[in-house]
């Protein structure tokens, strides 16, 4: 699955605004600073999205990369860690609120989907890191010569 569906998936299902409640709540023991972090954190991996999206945009107009080939996979690694930082601490104070038809034995229910999450999202970062050398490689050779 792309990075960028799965990003936007967990960003959906943590941010709807509809009119529907969403079904959990923050556990009252959170302090400030950990909201703080939650929302830079949400802020700064929207932004390196964009960073990313424009360095393969810019690797795939020119001949070479645009700078030594480690931007792209130290961006990668720098937004996973982020949206790793940001699952422990939702698994740590998200508390789910039972449905009118649900009736949830106490505990967080969010780990399970989260480990899921957490675990496609590493998979997508592997096949990308691991397709980025042959993507650059073969756009290279399609590269029309310059005539002299």
């Amino acid at each position: 699955m792309p990075l960028i569906k799965l990003a936007r998936m967990f960003s959906n299902d943590f941010s709807r605004r509809t009119r529907k409640k969403l079904p959990f709540t923050l556990e009252t023991q959170l302090n400030s600073e950990t909201l703080t972090q939650l929302h830079e954190s949400a802020e700064w991996v929207t932004v390196s999205f964009e960073v990313l999206a424009r360095e393969l945009v810019d690797n795939f107009n020119n001949d070479s990369p645009t700078n030594d080939g480690t931007l792209i996979p130290h961006q990668v690694q720098r937004i996973s860690q982020a949206l790793d930082s940001t699952l422990v601490i939702l698994a740590m104070y998200l508390i789910p609120l039972p449905g009118p038809t649900t009736h949830l034995p106490p505990g967080n229910h969010y780990k399970a989907r989260f480990a899921a999450l957490q675990e496609r999202w590493h998979c997508a970062i592997n096949n990308f890191l691991t397709a980025l050398p042959d993507l650059e490689g073969q756009h290279q050779h399609h590269q029309p010569a310059l005539e002299e």
